[in-house]
Formats: C-alpha cells, structure tokens, sequence
C-alpha cells in the first residue's frame, strides 16, 4: 500500500484497473457491460474494499491540488512506531515501558543522590518490560472495551475509568511491584513487610500525579498508545 501511495496518476490508474481485471479467492464478483458495443461480459472478482479504496485513492491523486510530500526523519518514525503498536501492541508497549522504567530509575537515583545501584536498575527495566507494559496493555484495552464503549470520551466515562484505575488497579499493581522487586532480590519474604510499610505513602505520591495524567489520558490519548 506504502509503495502504490507514491505511483504516479497513471500508474495509479493502471494499478486500479490491475485491480479490476484480477481473481482473487472468497471476494464478491462484480459484472461489468457495455450496451453501446460489444465488449464481452467481464467478471472481476476483488474484495469491496480494495475497490473502493483503489478508486478513491485515483481519485484523490488525479487532483491538481494535492501534492505528496516526502515524509521528514521525524513523520517516518511515527510511521513506522504506530505501524508497530498495530501489528504487535505488546512488543511494542514492552519495549517503551522498557526505556521509560530505565529513564525514570535513572533521573530518580540521580535526583536522590546515593551511591548509585545498578542492580536496581535491571530489576526496574525488568519490571517495565515483563509486567508494566504486557498487563498494562491488557487493563486499559479492557477498560475501554467495558466501561461505556459507545461514548468512550465523556466526562463520565473519563472518569469512572480513572477512578477503577486509582482504586483498583494503582493499590493491586504496587503490590505487585513489591513482590516482583522483592522476588528479584531473593528476598520474597520481606515483600509483606514492604506492602504494610510502603503501600499507603506510594500510594499517597501517587495520588498527588496520576488522577490528573489519567484524566488527561482517557479523554485524549487513543487506547493503542497507553
């Protein structure tokens, strides 16, 4: 499709009649005929929506008034990044959950100024790419596929999804942190201890960013790039 994109008009017209004249398995046969001479009865089989989006796009290339523009470094990586998240979400989200948990350890150790733990980092990094970014995935596609799906962007639906996600999910996956963090520190046990200890103060940091960034987030970012 990429590469029909950039054909000329007349290319784009052949392509279409290409089209028109090919046979393909388990599509719709169109019938074409001439009463004003004798063309012999043609079938053509090609899917509806190859049709009609082949003759759209002649038209739209056939006008004067478009011009194609080579996409710039920065237009082709978004491309390329949201061609990704399409065909393989999960990968995807655990790689930039991969580089973010890295990013945020990094700043955090600088920020606080002790000697830093380069172990704490992998454990960080492996947080973001086994358990943030696959179940991640799964939580937010599972609150718009539920929570009032046919007006996804109201005010309504934005925040009952942030309120489920505050109340439900915040507190159940820093629990979840704490004994992945724990387990990969050969020290399981202590993981109740973290949770008793730690679990309201994060919770209360927590509070004081994400009800907003939420809000933010269901109203205007699309579901594939959470």
């Amino acid at each position: 499709q990429q590469a029909v994109y950039f054909l000329s008009v007349v290319q784009k017209q052949a392509y279409l009649t290409m089209l028109r004249t090919a046979t393909l398995s388990n599509c719709s046969c169109i019938f074409q005929r001439s009463s004003k001479c004798a063309v012999q009865k043609r079938v053509v089989c090609v899917t509806r929506a190859q049709l009609e989006k082949a003759e759209v796009e002649v038209q739209v290339l056939s006008s004067p008034l478009v011009e194609v523009e080579e996409k710039s470094v920065l237009q082709q990586f978004w491309y390329t990044y949201n061609n990704a998240l399409e065909q393989t979400p999960i990968r995807v989200k655990s790689a930039t959950s991969f580089f973010g948990f890295l990013l945020g350890d990094v700043l955090a150790q600088n920020i606080v100024g002790d000697v830093f733990d380069y172990s704490r980092v992998i454990r960080m990094i492996m947080f973001g790419m086994l358990m943030d970014g696959p179940i991640g995935h799964v939580w937010y596609t599972t609150l718009d596929k539920y929570v009032m799906p046919e007006d996804s962007k109201s005010t309504k639906a934005v925040l009952l999804k942030t309120f489920l996600d505050q109340a439900l999910w915040a507190p159940m996956f820093c629990c979840v942190f704490f004994t992945f963090n724990n387990l990969f520190m050969g020290d399981l046990e202590h993981t109740s201890v973290d949770i008793s200890t730690k679990l309201l103060p994060t919770m209360l940091a927590n509070y004081a960013i994400w009800p907003l960034a939420h809000i933010i987030n269901f109203r205007y970012v699309p579901t594939q790039q959470r």
